[in-house]
């Protein structure tokens, strides 16, 4: 069976995609409302890519959105069809989209959000092993930034999740130094912009609480240090 890499931009088809895929893989408190992504499809920032089969069966989905001015791009979410994962469609998902968003955005940074193992006791078979999740990223040469990073809470529940804050691209123009035992330090400043964006447009409000301000004061330098995830 061959498959290919689409764009999607109709809502109808994103709402398929949003039932069958990302509806079984995330936790509600994981998850934007399909509104939302809907409202996104006609931003020039925002790309859905769907691996679709020969008889448009969608198998593998990532959501992203590229903020230009700070030269990241977000891997919102990766989803693969429910009874179908280790057939290898999530890796030629992620494979496709890494080269069609440095085609389409050449960001500096990629970032994306991912669970740390064993923070959470409501955790379901059907969305997933997290230890599985970090080694399908590691594949991908994913590295995490050392800060104490929470995804922001979102509507209606405003839940904040702890989370690693990995990388799975980062431009040579972005990197400081060399790698030093596992250690990279990479420029700071574009990832503490998006990151205070990020917080303040999904929970609509100033990024101004503790929380949120030991997070950014832990990527206020120059520079901050990141590790193999």
């Amino acid at each position: 069976m061959s498959t290919h890499l689409t764009a999607v931009s109709d809502p109808d088809e994103l709402a398929r995609i949003y039932s069958e895929l990302l509806e079984p893989s995330f936790p509600a408190d994981e998850l934007g409302s399909l509104e939302a992504l809907q409202a996104d499809l006609g931003d020039p920032g925002s790309l859905v890519l769907t691996l679709r089969d020969d008889e448009g069966l969608d198998l593998a989905v990532s959501i992203a959105f590229h903020d230009a001015g700070a030269g990241v791009l977000l891997l919102a979410y990766l989803a693969v069809r429910p009874g179908t994962r280790g057939g290898g469609y999530g890796n030629a998902l992620m494979a496709g989209s890494l080269q069609r968003w440095d085609e389409i955005f050449s960001p500096d940074f990629v970032i994306g959000e991912v669970e740390r193992p064993g923070d959470r006791a409501d955790v379901v078979e059907e969305h997933g092993d997290p230890e599985a999740r970090l080694r399908f990223y590691r594949r991908f040469g994913a590295r995490r930034v050392v800060a104490p990073f929470f995804q922001p809470g979102i509507a209606p529940a405003r839940h904040r999740i702890p989370m690693y804050l990995m990388l799975l691209h980062i431009s040579p123009s972005a990197r400081v130094g060399e790698e030093v035992d596992g250690h990279l330090s990479v420029s700071a400043p574009p990832l503490r912009a998006f990151i205070a964006d990020y917080i303040a447009a999904t929970e609509e409000r100033p990024p101004t609480d503790p929380e949120a301000v030991e997070l950014l004061d832990a990527l206020g330098g120059d520079t901050v240090d990141t590790v193999p995830l």
